[in-house]
This record gives C-alpha cells, sequence and structure tokens, in this order.
C-alpha cells in the first residue's frame, strides 16, 4: 500500500467530511438508526478517526524512513553500546578535576559530563533500535494499523460484538460485519491494492487490540 493509492485529489485531513451518502453506509454497516443520537455519535468518531489517519498517512508519505538511513542509524548502535559501558567504568571511578573547558561547558562535575553523555548514548541506542522496526517499504501502515483499530473499539461499544473478519478463499473475498464496516469507513479516503489486502490488514491490526 502506498500513498499513490489515495485518491488523487489530496484530501485535506482538517476538514475532511463523509458526504451523506456515505455516512448512510456507515451507519448502516454497523447498524444503528440513521438520525439517532447513536448514529451521530459513530459518525463523530469515525470522522474524528478518518481525519487522524489522513495527517498520519500524509505526514508518511512526506517523509518515509529511507533504507540507507535506517542502516545508517543500525550501525551506530555497536559503538553507541561499546561507549556507553566505557562510560560506566569510567563513572566508577574517583572523578578527576574539571578543566576550563567543561567549565565553560557549565557542568559543575566531572560525574554531570558523564551523565551527560551517557544520557545522549541512551538516545542514539534507543533510536537505533527503534530502527530495526522501521520498515521503509510500506510506510502509510501505521496509519491503517490505526483506523482499523479505533474502528474496532467503535464497533465493539456500539454493537456489543467483538470485531472480526473472515476470508473466502474459493470466492477471494472478505465476510463480516465489522469488514462492511471498516469498508464503509475507507472508500472515501484510502485504496487498497486488493480487498485480501484489506482483509490482511484488519486481521493484523485486531490481534494487537482484541
Amino acid at each position: 500500500m502506498s500513498a499513490k493509492h489515495l485518491p488523487k485529489n489530496t484530501t485535506d485531513p482538517r476538514t475532511f467530511r463523509y458526504n451523506k451518502a456515505q455516512k448512510q453506509q456507515i451507519v448502516s454497516a454497523i447498524g444503528v438508526t440513521e438520525g439517532d443520537q447513536e448514529a451521530d455519535e459513530v459518525l463523530k468518531r469515525v470522522t474524528a478517526d478518518a481525519r487522524v489517519f489522513l495527517h498520519l498517512k500524509q505526514a508518511d508519505a512526506d517523509m518515509p524512513f529511507p533504507s540507507k538511513l535506517k542502516s545508517q542509524a543500525l550501525g551506530l548502535l555497536g559503538p553507541a553500546q561499546a561507549l556507553h559501558l566505557a562510560v560506566q567504568e569510567v563513572h566508577s571511578l574517583d572523578p578527576s578535576p574539571l578543566d576550563a573547558d567543561l567549565v565553560a561547558a557549565g557542568c559543575t562535575g566531572f560525574s554531570e559530563v558523564l551523565d551527560r553523555l551517557r544520557s545522549d548514548l541512551l538516545c542514539v541506542m534507543r533510536a537505533a533500535t527503534l530502527a530495526r522496526h522501521i520498515g521503509a517499504k510500506k510506510p502509510d501502515n501505521r496509519a491503517l494499523r490505526y483506523l482499523i483499530q479505533e474502528l474496532g473499539r467503535i464497533y465493539y461499544e456500539t454493537t456489543g460484538h467483538a470485531p472480526h473478519v473472515s476470508w473466502n478463499e474459493s470466492q477471494q473475498r472478505c465476510h463480516g460485519a465489522f469488514f462492511s464496516f471498516v469498508k464503509a469507513c475507507l472508500e472515501p479516503i484510502h485504496r487498497p491494492h486488493s480487498e485480501a489486502a484489506v482483509c490482511q490488514a484488519i486481521r493484523r491490526a485486531l490481534e494487537k487490540s482484541f
């Protein structure tokens, strides 16, 4: 899935609204009565989540995580860990007198210098570790996962049923009331490669939240 699967006319996340026909499809899919308070609350929450989805997707399209940058970040992990261990060993020794440069830097003691260095190294190590979990091929996955999980909460709180989907291999179709709800909410803002891709995305998202 990529940014090119969004509608050609870029949708502004701040002003996005479902039109009347789309609202009817959403309300029908989740099984509430159009025009009542429950339906209004569902549409309000779905619209808010759709706007967040569009913001996330836009951000990921504008600032994908390049594979080269990812490899560079991972390359810092080993040296940072080694240096961090060395700093810990030095920190356990008697501190040396401060020189003029350290005083000018606003440090009150040698241990403070090491504390700052340890803090910086921890940041590098965390960033490098995080890079392992960032994929450059599908930068919009987090947006879709977020939206599906939020729709799952809305569905559960509205219907009292846990969200789930089933895949019919022979028909190459995804089934279930929750799938119909997700499809109605997604169609105006996201164009997936296939129905199978949506079904798989739903299953992955639900595994982590339900």
